[in-house]
């Protein structure tokens, strides 16, 4: 008997350190993103402009986001039609899509795909995210930019602290690029990302 009261005392104790560890690692997620959009909106940020390729940048986020999407059974289908070289600042531009292509994975029900295809238009890049999910709603959708928005929907889906796509304007903006989301509920959500080739500091 005090050997079973032993073991569900270990027990007892691993579930509750394993949930500390899960709340402090929200916390440092939370912080990393109020610092990065306090810098972000400080206008104190200095972009490390630099010739990069996009297309291989993109490859470099689904690799890194691929083991949450085969958890789901989700696939990524890409379309690349050729090189796509920008200037920018890559880290900021990897963090942009990062959060983009993670919420596709996200929101995506399982056993779909999410379409990512890039292209240059007018010395113009355009990528675009299309998920086949749950959706946004209308009344939703005008405040998905505003900073610590979450649905109500949404909330019992995924975990996450409304930041995400705050930062993602703010650094297209930066770059003056911009996005765009189109979505209809339970159909999924199409993301458009437009950015110049060339980026203007001046």
């Amino acid at each position: 008997m005090e050997i079973l009261k032993d073991k569900l005392s270990d027990d007892s104790l691993k579930d509750e350190v394993g949930q500390l560890l899960s709340e402090v690692e929200k916390l440092n997620s939370l912080t990393l993103s109020l610092l990065k959009l306090a810098n972000l909106n400080s206008g104190k940020t200095e972009l490390n402009i630099n010739k990069f390729r996009l297309d291989e940048t993109l490859l470099d986020v689904i690799r890194l986001i691929r083991k949450e999407a085969e958890k789901k059974n989700t696939v990524f289908r890409l379309s690349v039609n050729e090189p796509v070289t920008m200037e920018g600042d890559e880290n900021q531009i990897k963090c942009a899509l990062m959060n983009i292509i993670d919420n596709a994975v996200k929101y995506s029900l399982p056993k779909t795909s999410i379409d990512i295809d890039i292209s240059v238009v007018n010395d113009t890049c355009i990528i675009t995210v299309e998920d086949r999910g749950h959706g946004i709603s209308s009344k939703d959708i005008k405040n998905i930019f505003n900073r610590f928005f979450r649905s109500n929907e949404t909330k019992s889906i995924v975990q996450g602290n409304g930041l995400g796509l705050a930062i993602t304007k703010d650094i297209l903006r930066l770059h003056q690029g911009n996005i765009n989301i189109e979505s209809k509920e339970g159909l999924g959500t199409k993301v458009i990302i437009t950015l110049p080739i060339s980026v203007n500091l001046t």
